[in-house]
C-alpha cells in the first residue's frame, strides 16, 4: 500500500494530486527576514494560497481542508523507503505548514 503512495510523487495513480515540487522553492510561503534590519517582511498571501491550490480570497475553512488534504497527501511516513522522495515530502510539508500559518495569521 504504501509503495503506491509514492507514484503521487512519480505523478503515476494520484488521479489529480500533483507531485510535490522537485526543487525547493527560494521564495517560501513563510514570512522572510530583513537581513539588515531583522525586521519580518509580510508573506505574500497570492503565493501562499497557491501553495493549498486554493484561489484568493478563500476563507479559513477552505485554507483548513486543503492545509490538512495537503499533509495527509505528502505525510514523510507514507514514503519512508526512499530517502529522496521522503526528503521532498517534508519540503513540501514545509511549505504548507508555512503557507497555512501566514494565512491564518492574516485571516484572524
Amino acid at each position: 500500500m504504501w509503495k503506491s503512495l509514492k507514484n503521487l510523487f512519480a505523478g503515476g495513480g494520484g488521479g489529480d494530486v500533483p507531485p510535490p515540487d522537485e526543487k525547493a522553492e527560494t521564495s517560501s510561503a513563510a514570512p522572510s527576514r530583513d537581513a539588515s534590519s531583522g525586521a519580518t517582511s509580510a508573506p505574500d498571501l497570492t503565493a501562499c494560497y497557491a501553495e493549498l491550490g486554493l484561489a484568493e480570497g478563500a476563507d479559513m475553512g477552505a485554507v483548513r481542508r486543503a492545509w490538512k488534504e495537503g499533509l495527509k497527501r505528502v505525510h514523510m511516513d507514507h514514503y519512508s523507503d526512499d530517502p529522496d522522495t521522503r526528503r521532498r515530502a517534508q519540503d513540501k510539508a514545509r511549505r504548507l505548514n508555512g503557507a497555512y500559518r501566514a494565512l491564518q495569521a492574516a485571516l484572524a
